[in-house]
């Protein structure tokens, strides 16, 4: 079943289904079309590539391209095609980071979820704590190495330069980015 923009949408409850039982509730989320799903599955590509769960990248994907820009756990997990307790696990990591916002709408019993517009800066500050343990190890081998070779001194010291350099560059770049929102420093 298509809708006005040819996007494929979802029989409603209790359609035939070309099964013997008919759809549950749950199964009325629009269902993304094939552009959508090429976007959806290149961002779970790159979210894997990243070292994430393919799953996080495809919600992380479907929740920017849907509309409204809300849905339910069970709305995500029919629009991907996937099971409820995955959706789950990844929403509740993404709630936990404070990427993903959860909140109920008035006279409702269910969650929803959304992006929150400041997701993408809170993704690169989340990786501070571990760029700074790295400069952090870093300089504790600089104190180890002390009475070493200088070519073993200057291997151990490249790296905590490289992450203390890294870690400024991160703190200037969130700090440049949430300027630019404010008007400040453009």
């Amino acid at each position: 079943m298509h809708d006005e923009r040819g996007e494929m949408v979802a029989a409603p409850p209790g359609a035939s289904t070309g099964r013997d039982t008919p759809l549950p509730p749950a199964a009325t989320a629009k269902v993304p079309g094939e552009a959508a799903l090429r976007f959806i599955e290149d961002t779970a590509l790159l979210y894997e590539r990243a070292g994430h769960p393919r799953m996080a990248g495809r919600i992380i994907a479907w929740l920017m391209i849907c509309d409204p820009p809300y849905q339910t756990a069970g709305q995500i997990a029919t629009a991907l095609s996937a099971s409820k307790a995955s959706v789950s696990t990844n929403i509740r990591m993404f709630v936990d980071f404070g990427i993903v916002e959860r909140f109920a709408m008035p006279a409702e019993r269910r969650d929803y979820y959304r992006l929150l517009p400041t997701m993408w800066p809170r993704v690169l500050e989340r990786s501070l704590p571990l760029v700074a343990a790295f400069r952090d190890v870093a300089d504790r081998g600089l104190k180890l190495v002390e009475e070493h070779p200088e070519a073993c001194r200057l291997r151990v010291r490249e790296m905590r330069d490289f992450y203390e350099f890294f870690e400024q560059g991160l703190r200037e770049l969130v700090a440049r980015w949430n300027a630019r929102d404010t008007g400040e420093g453009l």
